[in-house]
């Protein structure tokens, strides 16, 4: 399910200030002519976002953490023959002395090591005949035959010409970023779409549920070399008709960068605000448990789980959030030098939206509201100032608030 698609960002946006009514009559020029700043530009140093590697020397990976979870050999061997049977042309029934529960537990490691295989009917995965003292069981699909081999052949050109738009010489972050945006850029948020739930209806359809987009970014990461597993759980779900909230069903995941494990939720990232799109890109198990609900191991699940994860990695790092890594923090209204050396790079870009952090050391209603009363207009002065050759911010110009994440984006308006 995808929680908050288009209530998400509006539930966290709490203020805009204008700045028009202090500019009525006055241009932007003589504010700046009365402002001398303390202190000049100085752009905030950034660490490296990892080593690059050359786009033809990624290697495709599998981490297997699945198969790792399975702690018998006849666990192991039941995946390897689920593994046999998800790959023939055609549904086959086969025996096994396995339980069901150790077939549900297997099933669903192999599922999660490969969302790949698209082709698994996830509205009766399979169906069984007890015999007494083994199970036969078939795997139900989506596809058979020549159908089948023409999806495949579908998904994996698909899959080609996606990893092959990667950029040439890139980090894992930067390939994770690569993933994020191309699933928000070609996959829209639908529960009509037969294939919602799997990569296919993602990458093919550009048509997806939570589920689909996960596993679709598991695939495109994997594909070029990232390490990233899926992650069942449940987040609250808004009824608009009744005003209540629900927990749902919900899968997004986490990856691995230089060592670190991460949450990531591509679903959730995609909406319509422009912050939205880096919301949930790389976050602590903590800070991700703010709203969302992680499903048990498969051996601490209880009867009335409907949900089970194979692996759960701890996430603690923060180092590669792109919040915390791509915008400046604000420390000190007063010592605002590296805050206005990125607002000039946004304006001599001609970026739409400037972007910054409040350190969670200052007081955020405070801080914002004194952005509001002055030092909002202090900074547009001074980015005029140093940018008097070129382009000039409007007093149009709106800021806006996300408290729960402490930032801030100037939507910036020019002068024409």
């Amino acid at each position: 399910m995808r929680p908050f698609k288009y209530i998400k960002i509006a539930a966290i946006i709490t203020a805009a200030a204008v700045f028009a009514s202090a500019f009525s009559g006055c241009s932007l020029m003589k504010f700046f002519n009365r402002y001398n700043p303390s202190n000049a530009p100085t752009v905030a140093p950034k660490s490296s976002s990892g080593s690059a590697v050359a786009l033809g020397d990624r290697k495709q990976t599998n981490s297997g953490y699945g198969y790792s979870s399975l702690g018998t050999d006849e666990l192991r061997s039941l995946y390897d023959t689920i593994g046999e049977y998800m790959n023939k042309s055609y549904e086959e029934e086969f025996n096994t002395n396995a339980s069901l529960s150790d077939f549900d537990f297997a099933l669903g490691a192999y599922e999660a090591d490969h969302p790949e295989e698209f082709w698994l009917d996830l509205n009766s995965r399979y169906s069984y005949i007890d015999y007494g003292f083994s199970f036969s069981f078939k795997l139900n699909f989506k596809f058979e035959g020549d159908k089948l081999s023409a999806a495949k052949e579908s998904f994996e050109q698909k899959l080609s010409e996606i990893t092959g738009s990667a950029p040439q010489e890139a980090s894992d972050y930067q390939i994770e970023i690569f993933a994020n945006n191309y699933l928000i850029d070609n996959c829209s948020y639908d529960n009509d779409n037969s294939m919602r739930h799997n990569a296919y209806g993602a990458l093919i359809d550009g048509k997806a549920v939570c589920d689909g987009y996960s596993k679709a970014f598991q695939v495109i990461c994997n594909s070029l070399g990232v390490e990233c597993v899926g992650i069942n759980g449940y987040c609250p779900e808004f009824n608009r008709e009744n005003g209540e909230s629900s927990d749902t069903g919900h899968m997004w995941n986490c990856v691995k960068i230089d060592g670190d494990w991460y949450h990531i939720d591509v679903t959730w990232n995609d909406g319509d605000a422009h912050i939205q799109r880096y919301l949930y890109f790389n976050m602590t198990t903590e800070k991700i448990k703010e709203n969302h609900v992680i499903s048990p191991l498969f051996a601490d699940k209880k009867e009335s789980d409907e949900l089970f994860n194979v692996f759960v990695p701890e996430c603690t790092s923060d180092k590669y959030n792109y919040m915390k890594r791509e915008f400046v923090t604000l420390y000190n209204l007063d010592e605002d030098s590296e805050l206005l050396a990125e607002f000039l790079a946004a304006v001599q870009s001609g970026d739409r939206y400037f972007d910054f952090l409040v350190s969670e050391d200052l007081d955020y209603q405070q801080t914002t509201q004194s952005i509001s009363d002055y030092y909002g207009y202090k900074w547009i002065e001074a980015v005029n100032g140093y940018n008097s050759g070129g382009a000039q911010i409007d007093s149009e110009t709106q800021f806006y608030t996300y408290q729960n994440i402490n930032a801030v984006t100037f939507d910036i308006q020019y002068i024409n």
